[in-house]
């Protein structure tokens, strides 16, 4: 099934991908703008936006040039071999060139420019997919609490390698144990890949007895992942 797998993927490349060209630039005698430079592989091409994932990517330009050319990949995000959005590498003997992708937080698009001699660039685009925790952890700052105060909550979206992606879609709420609405949950702001969440829990005016707090993430395909913690109000 793999070896089905690779020319589809090689050909949906070929089919995205788009070389520029100044017309102003002269190359050898009979030597098409296509064929200078181009991505012969890119795996894995739909990885996970986690921070974590890399994506070996190989570039070739034209047999017929010349050795020891320089070939610069750029990146809409992650970084490249390491270091930023835009490194350069220099070609093999076989006129190749690799580069090493580390995926970045945000899913979505990703746009990658080959550029050899300044004047000759392949773009294509590959896609991070959307990285969601493998579990949600909810540790407020105690189990029991006082009617009418507030209480701090950390909120850890945990994956077990790498990182959730950023936009995560995060719903809070708070219910007594049957069902009914206990209060509010407020996060301070939005979650950052790696770091937890800091909310406040505010229970109903004059509320008593044990209730859940509740924390939603709702995916991309409509699914939904739930965690919940009891505490006491008192």
């Amino acid at each position: 099934m793999k070896k089905q797998l690779i020319p589809i993927i090689a050909l949906a490349i070929l089919l995205i991908t788009s070389c520029i060209k100044n017309s102003g630039y002269t190359v050898n005698d009979g030597l098409k703008p296509d064929d200078i430079i181009a991505f012969t592989s890119i795996e894995p091409i739909n990885p996970f936006a986690d921070s974590d994932a890399e994506i070996l990517i190989r570039v070739r330009i034209n047999p017929q040039s010349s050795a020891n050319q320089s070939v610069t990949l750029t990146t809409t995000e992650g970084t490249i071999n390491g270091a930023s959005k835009s490194e350069s590498v220099t070609t093999n003997t076989d006129r190749y060139a690799d580069f090493k992708l580390k995926t970045g937080q945000v899913a979505g698009p990703v746009l990658l420019k080959a550029t050899v001699m300044t004047d000759y660039s392949r773009d294509t685009i590959i896609n991070f997919l959307k990285a969601y925790p493998d579990s949600i952890i909810i540790n407020p700052e105690k189990y029991v609490m006082e009617k009418n105060t507030t209480l701090p909550i950390e909120v850890n979206l945990f994956r077990h390698k790498g990182y959730p992606s950023a936009g995560q879609n995060i719903f809070y709420s708070a219910t007594t144990l049957a069902g009914e609405k206990a209060g509010t949950v407020t996060p301070d702001g939005e979650f950052v890949p790696g770091n937890k969440i800091n909310a406040t829990f505010t229970p109903n005016q004059d509320l008593e007895g044990d209730i859940f707090i509740i924390a939603t993430i709702i995916k991309e395909d409509g699914s939904q992942m739930t965690s919940k913690t009891r505490v006491r109000v008192q």
